[in-house]
């Protein structure tokens, strides 16, 4: 429920919001080719909020960071 999606053209920004039952989600992404690079912000708030792990695998080389923002 509350489904919304947007792209800011002026920044490369893409957001996806929404509501399940009483709990907030967030996606936020943007992605440079010049500098080879993709950022996902994930975020939620109330009872059914995320928790989960993420891998990456690849013969190429690459960097991978995070932050883990706990409110």
């Amino acid at each position: 429920q509350n489904y919304h999606r947007e792209l800011d053209i002026r920044t490369g920004i893409s957001k996806v919001t929404y509501n399940i039952g009483s709990t907030h989600f967030s996606r936020e992404y943007f992605v440079s080719n010049p500098d080879q690079l993709l950022i996902i912000h994930l975020k939620s708030h109330g009872v059914d909020s995320w928790n989960f792990d993420i891998q990456q695998y690849s013969q190429l080389r690459y960097s991978t960071d995070y932050q883990e923002v706990v409110n």
